[in-house]
């Protein structure tokens, strides 16, 4: 992972590649919406577009059309829709 974090949580994607969404930074500590994809086909990570909240201990839900539910008691609950390219 580029950024450093705990609490965070992982989802797989129908692609095989894994998403790292909030958590907290492991310096701080202060809430994150940063999200992150690994693709393990080519042992790269990169940084995605945030999410709307900072999100503590996050459960989140790959729904049907791809998307993501992302909710925690620190935030109002989302949808995170990861870009399709790349």
């Amino acid at each position: 992972m580029q950024v450093a974090r705990f609490g965070h949580t992982l989802v797989v994607l129908p692609s095989g590649r894994v998403l790292v969404l909030g958590g907290l930074h492991s310096v701080g500590p202060r809430g994150t919406h940063v999200v992150e994809e690994y693709d393990p086909a080519s042992n790269r990570w990169r940084r995605l577009p945030p999410l709307q909240h900072d999100h503590y201990q996050p459960n989140a839900i790959v729904l049907a059309d791809g998307s993501i539910l992302v909710a925690s008691l620190s935030a109002l609950p989302e949808i995170y829709r990861p870009p399709r390219n790349g």
